[in-house]
């Protein structure tokens, strides 16, 4: 069995102050195992929204699988700027536009990327959707060939973006999309 508990308290501005996570294993070993876990702010509490667990060692070993543990990593940190505003241009913590946030938060782990979300369709290498892994990033056509927008998948059929100024950072449901999605792997 294993068990898992998660909760916190953010504050008024959506930052996490607060998360902790027990975990209890009472059979088996949790080799290869990476857990990721995220929160949405709720009328000031924290709620733990989902905890997606990923067995590393199922991986079918096809071409450009990454590497898992990295991306769950880059998942979980572009997470924890869940309620940040959106500035347009913006690539700080003060601040993101979409692509700003997708720029800062792969900075963060050595890698550069080029700064719009249409350029950023031409960083790493193409995965298809059905092969995505945490730490991806997500391109999404607006009409025709253009590219307006980008976000970082996090697993679970969800991405984290900067959608707009009346919500600045969120976690979103890919199912939500329906125009076409490049999707790039930098692991």
């Amino acid at each position: 069995d294993l068990a898992l508990k998660g909760g916190g308290k953010g504050d008024r501005d959506g930052q996490l102050l607060d998360l902790d996570l027990d975990i209890t294993q009472t059979e088996g070993a949790f080799d290869g195992l990476v857990i990721i876990g995220f929160g949405l702010q709720c009328a000031g509490d924290l709620q733990v929204a989902e905890i997606l667990i990923h067995d590393d060692a199922s991986t079918d070993g096809s071409a450009g699988t990454g590497d898992a543990a990295k991306g769950s990593e880059i998942a979980q940190y572009a997470c924890q700027f869940v309620g940040t505003r959106y500035i347009w241009g913006g690539s700080s913590p003060d601040g993101f536009d979409c692509s700003g946030l997708v720029y800062y938060v792969y900075q963060q782990f050595g890698y550069s990327l080029n700064r719009t979300a249409s350029a950023q369709a031409n960083n790493g290498v193409h995965v298809e959707l059905d092969a995505l892994e945490p730490g991806d990033i997500l391109c999404f056509y607006n009409q025709g060939s253009y590219i307006g927008h980008c976000g970082i998948y996090i697993g679970g059929g969800n991405y984290v973006h900067a959608q707009d100024s009346a919500t600045g950072v969120v976690i979103s449901p890919l199912s939500e999309r329906t125009c076409k999605i490049e999707a790039r792997r930098m692991l």
